[in-house]
């Protein structure tokens, strides 16, 4: 089950804040760039997004967003763009494009791809009066993700044509913010990856083969970074505060709060004995009042496991921070449940590289399978 971060929520409410009028904090920007973060970040906000504007109605909305916000008419086009196919085109609802441009029309229905089917075909960027005719002035989203790694695809074809159309993406970027900024019923949402190697060489042979394309990929992801830079709002899917309520509500159906309130007062009374007794304290520990309160907050886990997580080993690009740390995380638990180990708050010497499915979690994520 998703948890309800302030990221999440600040995403929906920006959002669609703006298509139904509102008076929201932020919904005064048609562009919206997601900053990727740890756990259930990006990828759980823009599906968020893309469902609710759907007609998605969980019965907890209330806890993501005031379903007064929600417009009745909208509509939405959601593309991943590393999923796009320049060469042999993707087909949507029975329309094959060939552009990330033609695929944002073609979701959009029939009419919308009417006005842009010209540029898809001859792979050039719409202009600002093409996209506008698309959306027909209908409150519209607009939701575009991997980006970077699209360019990537396109830079490195063999086809002097689809090598054209990475330079193309700057000035389809460009055109599509600036409708959305002059437009109070469009909003844009786009993530791009924040180093120019968020890709980087799988293997040393990729990597000769790469070497040649890196300069014209790297300025012309430069460029899309720098024009999205230049309008729009930022949005952090997940505070670092928030780290372990998505765990918990990830890995767990409830927890217990007498327990977790149990461990932490334990806890605080722990660290108290220790700095009373000389012991040098530090990550937290060395302020026993408000760590005792993490230790109940993060419970069943203990914050230093979700630091550790989160700060050392999520850094490494590999280990895809989110989804590594669940992965890890469901095999540690999942093996003390089957070994009947007694554990009242689960910790960094908790993850027992002797379980073959909790370090082969490990090294995989690390890209260092045995």
């Amino acid at each position: 089950m998703t948890y309800p971060t302030t990221g999440l929520k600040r995403l929906l409410e920006r959002s669609f804040g703006r298509l139904s009028g509102a008076k929201v904090a932020g919904a005064e920007h048609g562009l919206i760039r997601s900053e990727t973060s740890f756990g259930g970040g990006k990828t759980h906000g823009l599906m968020a997004v893309y469902h609710l504007a759907k007609g998605a109605r969980p019965s907890n909305l209330a806890e993501f967003i005031d379903a007064n916000l929600l417009p009745a008419d909208r509509q939405v086009a959601g593309v991943v763009a590393d999923t796009l196919d320049p060469a042999s085109g993707l087909e949507t609802n029975g329309i094959r494009t060939h552009t990330i441009w033609g695929e944002i029309a073609a979701q959009l229905g029939p009419a919308a791809y009417a006005e842009v089917k010209a540029n898809d075909e001859q792979r050039t960027a719409p202009g600002k009066a093409t996209w506008e005719a698309a959306f027909g002035h209908r409150p519209t989203i607009v939701i575009i993700d991997e980006l970077a790694s699209h360019l990537r695809q396109l830079v490195t074809s063999g086809d002097p044509e689809t090598r054209r159309m990475a330079e193309a993406i700057p000035t389809f970027l460009k055109n599509l913010f600036e409708l959305a900024a002059a437009s109070p019923n469009v909003v844009v949402i786009i993530t791009l990856a924040t180093t120019a190697n968020a890709f980087g060489r799988e293997t040393d042979e990729l990597a000769a083969l790469l070497d040649e394309a890196e300069t014209e990929y790297s300025a012309v992801l430069a460029e899309t970074q720098q024009i999205a830079g230049r309008v729009g709002t930022i949005v952090r899917p997940a505070e670092d505060t928030e780290i372990g309520e998505i765990l918990k509500r990830r890995l767990f159906e409830q927890i217990d709060h007498e327990a977790a309130a149990s461990a932490g007062a334990a806890y605080r009374e722990l660290y108290q004995h220790l700095a009373a007794t000389g012991e040098e304290l530090s990550g937290g520990a060395d302020a026993p009042a408000t760590y005792g309160d993490a230790v109940a907050g993060s419970y069943p886990f203990h914050p230093e496991l979700i630091r550790v997580l989160d700060k050392r080993i999520g850094t490494i690009a590999s280990f895809q921070r989110a989804r590594g740390a669940l992965r890890l995380l469901a095999e540690v638990v999942a093996g003390l449940w089957q070994d009947k180990t007694a554990c009242d708050v689960i910790n960094v010497a908790d993850i027992d590289l002797a379980h073959a499915d909790v370090r082969a979690a490990l090294t995989v994520g690390l890209g260092r399978p045995e």
